[in-house]
């Protein structure tokens, strides 16, 4: 059984520490969960078990695959996580129930699946009796119109001390689970699917508000073409009185969605709205739709551009602290920059035509008009741009120290 899946083929793969990555940092998962486990453990350590199926040989593989997991049986005593990936046209009810007669050992799953293996779903949900993780990613769309999926029964059969919960439909319409509530242990929850008539699928409303008040993470995808309206009020809810930090759309922090989070990273909330383009208006939108904790924000990630847009409204966030504005001030390629046989003059001059591209006539009136955001503005700190916005070896001395690892909001 050994030798079976030492061969070098792209179908197995095992990591490391994944049982118990699922239980330190599962939360975080949930944005990026293929390649953020890939990134995360190595390895051919007991503990994950990963099966990639590429189309259209996986029927040829059957075999191989249950050679695989006969080893990861012995081997590890228990398969720790599933994971059925690739463009699968079809898989035959026999893989199933091969895996399904592993799943007893599971502690998650992460499946890619076509839809017309959605019926086969419950069952082996079913026989993962130590589940904590699902993560569910439906494909195959090939028939319009696309009908509601319904997926009303799903968890009926779940163990109660589910943890990490994904259902992934991008750009279709789905129902819940209905006892997705019940489910008392759930640290992260992801949802992406379509907007009904440019709004939030009621169930989906309805659920997410409900389990705002106990779970960790709540990322949300709702697909649709209406980027100006975006509704955040289920997402606020579970954020008590505590000081909270904002990262607006196109930021290091919020690439492609709004986030808001405890101070402590302790609740964190993403919403991507549409295709995640910081459209304009976009930024003003959501700030208004803050405005019940406004209060409570003591920190803002924002980009340049939505700087200009927020400077023309009156002070938002009154116990505003910090604001770190996610720009490239500098030239656009820095490998051509040698700092060290730069003239005075040529810095000078530089730095002039950068900040003229933004439309200041120097980082001091940059400031001042970002601090325009805040209501505290003898309090409120301004760092120009984060680490992650570019090389910090190509910007100005006096300058590139004013920025910090400022906490959250990351989960």
């Amino acid at each position: 059984m050994h030798e079976a899946i030492q061969e070098p083929m792209p179908l197995i793969e095992m990591w490391q520490r994944v049982a118990d990555f699922l239980d330190r940092e599962g939360v975080r998962s949930l944005s990026f969960t293929t390649p953020w486990f890939r990134n995360a453990v190595s390895g051919h350590v007991k503990g994950y078990f990963s099966l990639n199926i590429p189309a259209p040989t996986y029927r040829n593989r059957l075999t191989e695959v249950s050679s695989a997991l006969d080893y990861a049986d012995r081997a590890m005593l228990c398969l720790d996580v599933v994971a059925v990936r690739g463009a699968i046209q079809r898989i035959d009810q026999a893989l199933l129930e091969r895996i399904a007669k592993s799943s007893d050992g599971c502690v998650g799953i992460d499946l890619d699946l076509p839809l017309d293996l959605l019926p086969h779903l419950d069952n082996l949900v079913r026989r993962a009796t130590r589940l904590r993780s699902l993560h569910i990613d439906i494909t195959g769309w090939d028939v319009a119109p696309f009908p509601k999926l319904d997926f009303s029964r799903l968890l009926q059969h779940a163990p109660t001390f589910l943890t990490h919960f994904s259902l992934v439909c991008e750009g279709r319409n789905f129902s819940l689970p209905d006892n997705l509530n019940a489910f008392t242990r759930l640290r992260s929850v992801q949802l992406s699917g379509e907007a009904i008539n440019g709004k939030w699928p009621e169930d989906w409303k309805a659920a997410v508000s409900s389990l705002g008040d106990r779970v960790s993470v709540l990322n949300i995808r709702i697909s649709s073409d209406n980027v100006d309206e975006v509704e955040l009020t289920p997402l606020l809810r579970g954020l008590g009185n505590r000081p909270l930090h904002v990262a607006f759309p196109d930021t290091c922090e919020a690439p492609g969605q709004f986030m808001v989070s405890t101070a402590d990273g302790s609740f964190v909330r993403r919403l991507r709205w549409g295709d995640g383009d910081a459209t304009e208006g976009l930024t003003v939108n959501i700030a208004m739709r803050l405005a019940p904790v406004a209060a409570q924000v003591v920190a803002v990630h924002i980009d340049s551009r939505g700087v200009r847009e927020i400077i023309a409204q009156p002070p938002m966030f009154p116990n505003l602290g910090s604001i770190v504005v996610h720009t490239f001030i500098g030239p656009e390629d820095t490998e051509d920059l040698d700092l060290a046989v730069e003239t005075a003059e040529e810095r000078a001059e530089r730095l002039a035509l950068a900040w003229e591209d933004e439309g200041y006539d120097s980082p001091d009136a940059f400031i001042e008009d970002v601090r325009k955001i805040s209501g505290s503005i003898d309090e409120v700190r301004v760092d120009l741009w984060c680490q992650l916005c570019g090389d910090m070896n190509a910007f100005p001395p006096e300058l590139s120290g004013r920025a910090t690892a400022t906490p959250g909001p990351s989960a």
